[in-house]
């Protein structure tokens, strides 16, 4: 007789592309500030543009209204990504 085995993996699932993005858009708007968004790995700005929440003015990425709206709400305490 088989055992019964769970088919869940004891470890939990990676974030999608999409919950990481959400997951480091506070640290990226961070970065910005501070003039080090080259630091940031690639592909995410690339990301962060195809979601409308960062926008290149001049040669340098500014975060859109849309992004903004979302930065604030990342910030409110209900928010399953907000670091403290």
């Amino acid at each position: 007789m088989r055992q019964h085995t769970n088919p869940m993996p004891s470890h939990p699932f990676p974030a999608s592309r999409g919950e990481e993005l959400e997951r480091d858009f506070l640290a990226y708007l961070n970065m910005i500030s501070q003039n080090k968004a080259r630091l940031l790995p690639p592909g995410f700005l690339a990301d962060y543009q195809a979601f409308g929440w960062i926008e290149m003015r001049n040669g340098v990425p500014c975060p859109t209204d849309a992004g903004k709206q979302a930065a604030l709400h990342m910030r409110k305490p209900h928010h399953p990504h907000e670091r403290r």
